[in-house]
């Protein structure tokens, strides 16, 4: 009786392991390219965001990150250009309801509608000027992945630290990314991880498989903070296919990006690192609500 049950298990560990790898197979990947998006007055970020990457032996290309003082933005109603608008301070706004096309650059406009959004209904004033500069930068990286050649693609932004055993971390992730995965978080806080369903270990087993290293999102309240993540070229062509026709929301680029498509809208599938392989460097302060602070 005992080699009954004991052949019962066996089979039931197998179907279940069977189960898991259906799921959620996964696939070893590279990273082809890394870009680093910097200001050009934030000097100092780039010393030290050289100094942290090169002890690491990661190749990258600088982003000469958009300054949001310096964006074009034309009132799409009047045809007006809106110059030295004070939005930082919200003395002066911009009209609510309104579309105005954005200049990322030359050859690529954006349209952000300054109404409340369906996703976050806390974002009830006009972005900063750094906000909508740090859409545009971030969207101005994805656009390029979109056209380009590489597959996966690390994009950070200059304001990070390595966390402990960086080496070990980002080689279990990359021996073990979901089939599925389209844009991997690298970094995360404490208050955006995961929803109560999470906590349901047996659910999670069985609907998102057993993955050690990496979490399939479900839903959460935020990604706050684009640190680091890991961008697909499927998601990048879909990211800017969905921006050209239907432009961006009164969000930040990081709850666009996060709950607001991938969540909201499930325009492609994300993924979060388990172990944090990057931390936000609390010294330094921000860039895209200031203007001219390092």
């Amino acid at each position: 009786m005992k080699k009954l049950y004991l052949l019962i298990a066996l089979i039931f560990l197998c179907i279940v392991g069977f189960w898991l790898n259906c799921i959620c197979p996964i696939k070893s990947i590279k990273i082809e390219k890394t870009y680093l998006i910097n200001l050009d007055r934030s000097t100092d970020r780039l010393k030290n965001s050289d100094e942290r990457l090169s002890l690491k032996g990661i190749k990258y290309e600088r982003f000469k990150a958009i300054e949001g003082l310096n964006l074009k933005i034309i009132d799409s109603e009047n045809g007006i250009l809106i110059n030295n608008i004070n939005i930082k301070n919200r003395t002066e706004k911009l009209k609510k309801n309104n579309i105005y096309k954005v200049y990322c650059s030359p050859d690529f406009i954006i349209n952000y509608h300054n109404g409340s959004s369906d996703t976050l209904k806390e974002y009830k004033d006009s972005l900063s000027l750094g906000e909508l500069g740090a859409q545009c930068s971030h969207l101005s990286v994805i656009k390029k992945i979109a056209d380009g050649q590489n597959d996966y693609v690390l994009i950070m932004e200059d304001d990070f630290t390595f966390k402990d055993n960086f080496e070990e971390k980002l080689k279990n992730i990359l021996n073990n990314m979901p089939q599925d995965c389209e844009m991997l978080y690298l970094y995360h806080n404490k208050h955006s991880y995961y929803d109560k369903f999470h906590s349901n270990k047996i659910a999670s087993l069985f609907i998102y498989g057993s993955n050690p290293f990496i979490d399939h999102i479900v839903t959460f309240k935020s990604i706050s903070g684009n640190v680091a993540y890991i961008m697909t070229k499927s998601a990048a062509k879909k990211i800017i296919e969905y921006v050209q026709k239907n432009g961006i929301p009164n969000l930040g680029a990081d709850h666009f990006l996060s709950r607001d498509l991938m969540i909201q809208k499930k325009l492609f599938k994300g993924c979060l690192s388990k172990e944090i392989l990057f931390a936000w460097d609390s010294e330094m302060k921000s860039t895209t609500g200031v203007f001219h602070e390092k």
